[in-house]
């Protein structure tokens, strides 16, 4: 079962707000704050906004068709910031957040940005792990930072 990974269209967007919802509603590394905050965010008007958008991107991953992880980077003017990205509880360890990952470098290199940012909960050990491996670099650790918790933030600079 490969993953495929695309941009999102239109039409994806009531179904990647109900994965975002799955994905981010029971998240306990997260505040409960911070999640009610992201979760009345992220819409699918929302989501059809963003992949209306032409400086975001709006990533879906698949197996089988069926959609279980998702990425939203914004073009910065140079970098590309990974705002979000996120796999469906029982598809992790299966490759997805990898490919979602890998085709936002790829992107963002076809693009001809100068690197990829983000930031990662400080126990996100997964994402951290993952982010390691693929060659991101964390830069600093940003204590008390967004609802008051502890983040890394990464980069992966682009040739």
């Amino acid at each position: 079962m490969a993953v495929t990974v695309s941009h999102a269209v239109a039409q994806d967007a009531a179904a990647l707000a109900d994965l975002f919802r799955q994905i981010v509603g029971p998240l306990e590394i997260y505040s409960e704050a911070a999640r009610a905050e992201q979760l009345s965010k992220y819409t699918a008007a929302e989501f059809a906004r963003l992949i209306a958008d032409a400086s975001s991107g709006v990533l879906l991953a698949r197996i089988d068709g069926v959609p279980l992880g998702f990425a939203i980077t914004a073009d910065e003017n140079g970098p590309v910031w990974l705002e979000w990205y996120g796999v469906a509880a029982g598809a992790r360890g299966r490759g997805v957040g990898e490919a979602l990952l890998r085709f936002v470098v790829e992107e963002a290199k076809r693009h001809d940005a100068t690197r990829v940012w983000c930031d990662t909960r400080t126990e996100n050990s997964a994402s951290n792990a993952l982010l390691e491996r693929l060659g991101f670099r964390m830069l600093c650790t940003l204590p008390r930072h967004w609802h008051r918790q502890d983040y890394f933030l990464w980069e992966l600079r682009l040739p």
